[in-house]
């Protein structure tokens, strides 16, 4: 198995020395904190060690603190190739084999049968069927209905923009939701300023379009590794509709 992150980090071992490199042109989308805990392995003094822990299992009685820096790494982040980098120490008395590259490489390998074993629990994300716009009860602003088909709703990133004649867009709703697994009907409220902006920026008279763009994001490292593994579902989804904003009438549902 070679993990994204596996091609994304060089790892170079040397007697005193474990430099880990961020190679950017195959980590452009790498979360950066991923780089972040490697350098924090990094620079670790790689003789620095904790013994004589009697009351850990067998095992993790002794330990370089850079090894296990590294292997919880490889772990986090689904990488073995982190595993080059573990040391195991060896001590008359007291056990450190659980840290170790062969221990590393056996606990990266579980995790990823965990994340394998976790796909059958999956949906396909959320994906946007409909919008419509609608002049709101306050007789100023306006409703804008989203419609969704279901499926998978954690994370879901939900943006509306105005879009001039020109193509310009600007954002006028932009947020973090919490949706269900069934098909929702969402209605947003668009102030007029926002519109009034818009409109202001192309010729009198152009209609405006509202385009939505419903975005699943990974909000953890074991949900983006378990999403490596499932089927390759499209994550986001836009809709759009064309409205003149001084014919629009008030409607308790701007989508008949």
């Amino acid at each position: 198995m070679r993990s994204r992150l596996g091609q994304c980090l060089r790892l170079t071992v040397a007697p005193a020395v474990v430099l880990v490199a961020v190679i950017a042109g195959d980590c452009a989308a790498a979360p950066s904190r991923d780089a972040d805990v490697l350098a924090r392995c990094a620079a670790i003094p790689a003789a620095r060690y904790v013994t004589g822990l009697i009351g850990n299992p067998d095992g993790m009685q002794t330990y370089y603190e850079r090894s296990r820096c590294l292997q919880e790494a490889a772990v986090t982040l689904r990488a073995p190739a982190l595993c080059n980098g573990v040391r195991e120490r060896h001590s008359w008395f007291f056990d450190g084999s659980a840290f170790s590259p062969e221990a590393c490489r056996r606990l990266v390998a579980r995790q990823v049968r965990h994340d394998v074993a976790a796909t059958v629990n999956l949906q396909p994300p959320q994906r946007l069927q409909s919008i419509a716009v609608a002049r709101d009860g306050n007789g100023r602003d306006f409703d804008v209905l989203v419609r969704t088909t279901g499926g998978d709703g954690i994370g879901m990133r939900l943006r509306l923009f105005l879009v001039t004649a020109t193509g310009t867009e600007s954002v006028a709703y932009d947020e973090m939701r919490a949706m269900g697994s069934t098909p929702e009907a969402l209605r947003l409220l668009l102030r007029n300023a926002a519109v009034a902006r818009a409109l202001a920026a192309q010729p009198p008279g152009t209609p405006l379009r509202l385009r939505a763009r419903l975005e699943k994001t990974m909000t953890s490292d074991s949900e983006r590794a378990v999403y490596s593994h499932a089927p390759h579902w499209p994550r986001v989804s836009t809709a759009e509709t064309a409205f003149d904003p001084s014919r629009l009438t008030w409607h308790p549902d701007p989508a008949r």
